[in-house]
Parts: structure tokens; C-alpha cells; sequence
């Protein structure tokens, strides 16, 4: 299994190292969308607004980076792939693949959002602790997103049905990583923060486990 997804995840770094295009376009994605903030707030002093704004902007560049996961694969590649491989390396190996280019993204995409609003709201919070929130929030986005695509590629209306399932889904996480950033935000430490941080990772846990229990059932269609 281990050997699987790890030439799973290969080839697919391969696979997009050799077509940069959707790496550029998200990233010149970010960059407008942050640009076109700038230009309309200039400078943003409120820590709340600042990073309601980031979340905002990191979930919409997630959601671009994960869709072409199993949409953009034809029918004769994905039975091609699942004679190579059992289902759950597959479903492994694009959660993990998906992790490390949604927090790739979403990192320059901090980056861009800092150069351009500045960082001057989060110096008073604790770093570590918001940094590690970015990591969960980001990497919950991956899974969860993936997770829905894989669903959405065994229809034919796929981008529609991933718009309508991927609500109810991301909705509680989005309300957890919005109730710890409140308390990071109010100067709260690790000793306020940790049982969210707790029930965020739970979850990031839970939607792996689920996924590879159901992938089986869902590439036999």
C-alpha cells in the first residue's frame, strides 16, 4: 500500500511540474483576487476583518486548486488507473498529493495577502498558534474537497453536484477554524485554543478514514 501511493503521489507531481499551467493559474488567481482586495481597502487595521478577508480568499483558492482532482481525469484514464492500483492507494495518494499543493497555494497566497494588507494585525497574536491553525484550516479544505470530488467524478453533472454537496460538508469546519481565529485574534493562547484545534484535527482525521472506506464502493460504479 505504502509503495502505491507513494508512486501514486510521484507521478502525480510529475504530472504537474510538466504541465504548470493550473499551478500559474491559481497562482495568478490569488494574486488578482488579493489585488483587487488591496484596492478597495487600501490597509485593513481590524484583526477580525483581516482575517475573515484570508479565509475567505484561501477557501475560493482551495476550491480552484482540488476540482480538477477526479473531474479533469477522462473515464478510460480512471479505469486505466484502477486496474494499477487498489482504491484506496488511489484515494490516498490524490488526498496527499491535493494536501501538499493546496499548502503550496494557500501559502503564497498568505504571502501575497501579507506583502499587499501587511501583517501588522497578527503581531500581537501568537504566531505558532495561528500558523498551525492556517496548516489544519488548509489541509481540512484538501481532504474535504477531494473527498467531494471523488464523489462528483462518478456523475455526469460534476461541477454542479460538487458546488451543492461541498456546503453542508465544509460548513461546521469553516464554523470551527471562524471560532478559533476569534480566540487567537482576542490574544487567547494554546491553553484556549488546543480543544478546537482537537476538534478540527478530528475532523481532518475522520474525512481521510471516511474516504477510504468509500472510495471502494465508489470506483467499482
Amino acid at each position: 500500500m505504502f509503495k502505491e501511493v507513494s508512486l501514486l503521489v510521484r507521478k502525480e507531481i510529475v504530472s504537474e511540474l510538466r504541465n504548470k499551467t493550473v499551478l500559474s493559474s491559481i497562482v495568478l488567481y490569488s494574486l488578482v483576487v488579493v489585488f483587487v482586495v488591496f484596492q478597495m481597502f487600501k490597509t485593513i487595521s481590524d484583526p477580525i476583518v483581516w482575517n475573515a478577508l484570508l479565509w475567505v480568499i484561501v477557501l475560493f483558492t482551495s476550491i480552484n486548486s482540488v476540482t480538477k482532482s477526479f473531474i479533469s481525469e477522462s473515464k478510460p484514464v480512471q479505469f486505466y488507473m484502477y486496474q494499477l492500483a487498489s482504491p484506496g492507494a488511489i484515494i490516498l495518494s490524490k488526498i496527499i498529493y491535493n494536501l501538499i499543493f493546496v499548502l503550496v497555494i494557500t501559502g503564497l497566497t498568505f504571502l501575497i495577502y501579507g506583502v499587499f494588507l501587511g501583517f501588522a494585525p497578527i503581531q500581537k497574536v501568537d504566531i505558532s498558534l495561528y500558523l498551525t491553525l492556517f496548516f489544519m484550516g488548509c489541509s481540512g479544505f484538501a481532504i474535504v474537497f477531494t473527498t467531494i470530488s471523488a464523489i462528483a467524478s462518478r456523475t455526469n453533472n460534476n461541477f454542479g453536484l460538487m458546488a451543492v454537496m461541498s456546503l453542508p460538508i465544509i460548513l461546521p469546519f469553516i464554523y470551527q477554524l471562524v471560532e478559533v481565529s476569534g480566540f487567537i485574534m482576542d490574544g487567547k493562547g494554546w491553553e484556549d485554543a488546543w480543544r478546537f484545534l482537537l476538534v478540527i484535527f478530528s475532523l481532518n482525521v475522520a474525512t481521510v478514514t471516511l474516504s477510504y472506506l468509500l472510495f471502494s464502493y465508489l470506483w467499482r460504479d
